[in-house]
């Protein structure tokens, strides 16, 4: 009994060190605003593709439309990391917001007057990419902000946890929207959406988020953008943890791509269920990395960095080996349940590394510049394992995967650096 006291009372100690970071109210409201904004984005997504289905029958279009959207948000990334570190990150969080509400509005209206042609679909995707590119490294940026270093873990695995709740939660809500209400309100949802994220980032206080005024140290100068990107590539570069770090994430993000593209092959060899089967490991995958936030975010900050990221790239490795061994259904979701688990791991101390080593006038170009590789890094990824299905078996193909993920296990593991990393 008191064996199960003691135990007890260090949930609660762990919980309470867990849920600090909610004692800060500029880090709740942020959480509260993307919360809401991230499961407005379901909604867009879902009645997008719906919308394209409908009006064109066009898979042409429909991957036209997520490589542009993908596309003009890597091509804007890098700029964008120079503009948030020169200007106020709270003004552009809201000014992004603002124009991707006025934005999706604007479409609906459009689609409401059946004046919608598909080069507007084309270019609402770009615009709205645009607007992702600006406000993503603001928003972390912003977020460094709002906590004590010691709180990073948990700040992070918290805002993992809003985007896997979204994710798992979001779809469902959005196809009973759409199919009882059609597309409209899905889209006036997400438009909402942005408004209350303006309203939470509008009451968070101003002064810690104002602009970096990045300048040359000697001569006082302001820097030209070109020469801000340089030195956020130079920070990134030179830092002996930091660029270690940037090539963990983009390997392991191009090594990511094969797995959803070739998962609908991959489940017409497990299961008679179909698209069925497809969603019971893609929502295994998700639940993985929503428990995994949270176990983060729980221990995360008394556990090394170092340690969560190799001990996650190590298990992506070996799970990835499990599904490719899969002769059954249940032996795939439990393989994909721990993917999905040990990449959260990697996912969540990557991020809190990065905050934890970037100065703060840098950490707008230095996310922009981790944001835009990682998103370019994953459609090369994804159009190679496509042509590569045409050679290989999708098992054999998972094996590649998995061998690869092991050997930058064993790689990483070697870099003393990574290792200590607190």
């Amino acid at each position: 009994m008191e064996g199960i006291q003691k135990l007890s009372k260090r949930l609660r100690v762990q919980l309470s060190g867990l849920l600090s970071v909610f004692c800060h109210k500029d880090y709740t409201l942020l959480f509260i605003g993307q919360l809401v904004s991230n499961l407005g984005n379901t909604f867009n997504s879902l009645a997008l593709a719906w919308l394209v289905k409908i009006l064109t029958s066009s898979t042409l279009l429909m991957g036209l439309v997520l490589a542009v959207e993908a596309g003009t948000a890597v091509l804007a990334g890098l700029i964008a990391g120079a503009v948030v570190d020169r200007s106020n990150k709270r003004l552009i969080l809201i000014v992004s917001d603002a124009g991707r509400a006025v934005i999706v509005a604007l479409f609906v209206l459009l689609y409401s007057a059946r004046l919608l042609r598909p080069w507007l679909i084309v270019l609402f995707a770009a615009l709205m990419g645009i607007g992702t590119a600006m406000f993503s490294p603001a928003r972390q940026s912003v977020m460094t902000r709002t906590v004590e270093s010691s709180e990073l873990s948990s700040a992070n695995s918290f805002a993992m946890v809003s985007r896997q709740v979204s994710m798992v939660f979001g779809p469902a809500l959005a196809g009973v929207s759409v199919s009882y209400w059609g597309i409209a309100p899905s889209f006036w949802i997400d438009s909402a959406s942005y408004a209350v994220s303006i309203a939470s980032i509008s009451l968070m206080q101003p002064q810690p988020f104002m602009r970096s005024q990045p300048a040359d140290l000697t001569s006082g100068t302001k820097l030209s953008f070109l020469k801000e990107i340089g030195e956020g590539f130079s920070t990134m570069i030179r830092h002996r943890l930091l660029k270690w770090v940037f090539f963990l994430a983009i390997v392991g993000n191009f090594l990511f791509g094969p797995v959803p593209v070739l998962l609908p092959f991959y489940v017409e060899r497990l299961s008679s269920h179909g698209a069925a089967a497809l969603g019971y490991i893609e929502g295994a995958m998700g639940l993985g990395m929503l428990l995994s936030a949270i176990f983060t975010g729980l221990l995360g900050s008394r556990l090394r960095k170092g340690i969560i990221t190799l001990a996650g790239v190590w298990g992506m490795g070996l799970s990835m080996l499990l599904a490719a061994l899969s002769t059954d259904l249940w032996t795939a979701l439990a393989a994909f349940w721990l993917f999905g688990w040990f990449n959260m791991w990697v996912t969540i101390s990557m991020f809190t590394i990065v905050s934890q080593e970037t100065p703060p006038t840098m950490q707008g170009r230095v996310f922009s510049i981790l944001l835009t590789t990682l998103g370019a890094a994953l459609p090369v990824s994804q159009v190679m394992s496509g042509a590569l299905g045409r050679y290989l078996s999708i098992p054999q193909i998972y094996v590649v995967v998995s061998v690869l993920f092991l050997a930058l296990a064993a790689c990483a593991s070697s870099l003393r650096s990574v290792r200590e990393v607190r």
